[in-house]
């Protein structure tokens, strides 16, 4: 009967002693401030090594300028005139230097040292019509912008020379007064682009002079010219 009351004593100590350790450490734990785990540092983001695509733009700030007005040549209804462009580059003696040299080779060809009109074909003469130096207005426009009074009046007598050579030249035989305005045109022309307003590289023992531009201090073909074209008004 002792036996079994100390057995039973040690058990209930046992047990009181492992209570008493438990709520220590229990008591120890909830004493002491609570200890969260640092986050682990958040890497760096590294740049992006390709370029970034651009949102859209949050304010559209419009141009103070009005657009500009489409060209006329731009618009098929409306075409610009390729004469009148030509036209407006004619400014001074200067820009007639520039053109006089090309007019003169046509006039030069046609009735000048080549004579190539007795060759010409009916509609080789409808299609010179369109060239520029068969073009009244072009010398109209010389006239108008030199500075001299002189080529003012051989430019004009070249207009109305070229004027009545086109009548001739639409039907595609010109008759003998067609061709004579025609040489009328071309003397005046070789006479102003060789003596007047040349270029620098004129050979002047090649070209003949034949006193066709009021310019030059001997003009009697000039004046004959102009009687020539007071009869054919």
């Amino acid at each position: 009967m002792k036996s079994k009351v100390t057995a039973a004593a040690i058990l209930s100590l046992a047990i009181v002693g492992g209570a008493a350790i438990v709520g220590y450490f229990f008591y120890k734990g909830s004493a002491e401030p609570s200890q969260q785990a640092a986050p682990s540092p958040t890497p760096p983001i590294e740049e992006s090594k390709t370029s970034p695509t651009p949102g859209p733009a949050l304010e559209v700030v419009s141009s103070l300028e009005p657009s500009p007005e489409p060209s006329p040549s731009a618009n098929p209804l409306n075409p610009e005139d390729p004469m009148e462009s030509y036209l407006a580059t004619l400014k001074d003696d200067e820009s007639i230097r520039d053109e006089l040299y090309r007019l003169y080779g046509r006039f030069n060809g046609l009735v000048g040292n080549y004579d190539n009109y007795k060759t010409t074909s009916q509609e080789e003469w409808r299609e010179l019509l369109d060239y520029n130096f068969l073009q009244p207005e072009v010398y109209e426009k010389f006239a108008e912008v030199t500075s001299s009074e002189e080529l003012g009046k051989d430019f004009a007598n070249v207009a109305s020379l070229v004027d009545c050579a086109r009548e001739g030249l639409a039907d595609g035989e010109p008759s003998e007064d067609d061709i004579q305005a025609l040489r009328y045109a071309y003397e005046i022309v070789n006479d102003v682009q060789t003596w007047i307003l040349p270029q620098g590289a004129e050979d002047t023992k090649m070209r003949h002079r034949f006193g066709a531009s009021f310019a030059l201090e001997g003009h009697k073909e000039a004046d004959a010219i102009d009687g020539w074209l007071a009869e054919k008004e």
